[in-house]
Formats: C-alpha cells, structure tokens, sequence
C-alpha cells in the first residue's frame, strides 16, 4: 500500500488502518515533517520517505557524485567495480549477502546489465556490482572485498 496524501495524519491513519486489515501488507508512505516519523512507524509503516531525507539523499549524491536513486529511509542503490579478490568467483562463493547483508540486482558487463542472477553467476573482471543496502553495509563490503 502506498500512502501519498498531502496530510502527515491522514497517512498515519490509513497506515494504522491498512495494518490492521492486513497484517502482511508492506506499507510505504510519505511524511511532511519529520516530527511524525516515528509516530508512522508505530502506526504500521513498514517505510517511509521524508522531505528531509530526500533532501539530505539528493545532497549527498551530489557531492558524491552518485545517481539519486530513492528506495527507502536508509537504503541505496550502489555500483562498485568488481573488486580483485571477487574476480572470476561465483556469486555463491563470494558469500557478499552473508558477509554484508547487501543485496546484488544486477551485474553490468559490456555495456549490458544481467539481472538473472543465480549462484552460478560469475563475477566478470571488468563488470560492476549493483548491490542495494545501507552505507554501513556498503561500508563493510569495502572493508571485506577492496
């Protein structure tokens, strides 16, 4: 369900309320002020986006040099080279979800993007990971791999 009203309180409202009527129901919404983040959270928002926080999003991608991608409160979308000691690996073996709580999407290779990813999957020495995770677990993947 996704909750884009112009009004914090109605979205609280219909978050509680969709909660309510399906407890399985992934709950996306947005917020005006930030003041009412927690009280959406607690309202059954599984997440949600603020104007701060795309603010701060949009402004560190800026400086950083990265593609705005916006997919939830914390989380980011990432391309980093293959590093040398993942080269000619599979996905299985690099153990990068296990080890970081990073999710790979896809992987670019000449141009191209494989998105049908298995554990078979080799990682390409001139290829680049698309992973989707927090900077903390973008941070230890760096740690872990480069």
């Amino acid at each position: 369900m996704l909750l884009t009203t112009h009004d914090d309180a109605i979205n609280i409202h219909l978050a509680s309320y969709c909660r309510r009527l399906n407890p399985e129901m992934r709950v996306v919404s947005r917020i005006t002020h930030e003041r009412n983040l927690e009280a959406i959270h607690r309202a059954g928002a599984d997440f949600v986006l603020s104007y701060a926080t795309l603010g701060v999003d949009a402004v560190s991608s800026a400086t950083q040099g990265r593609r705005l991608v916006v997919l939830g409160e914390g989380v980011d979308l990432f391309t980093r080279e293959v590093p040398p000691s993942l080269r000619g690996t599979t996905l299985a073996d690099s153990h990068i979800c296990a080890q970081t709580g990073l999710n790979m999407v896809a992987i670019e290779c000449d141009d191209a993007f494989v998105t049908d990813l298995a554990g078979d999957t080799g990682l390409p020495a001139d290829g680049c990971l698309l992973l989707i995770g927090s900077d903390a677990q973008m941070e230890t993947f760096v740690e872990q791999y480069e």
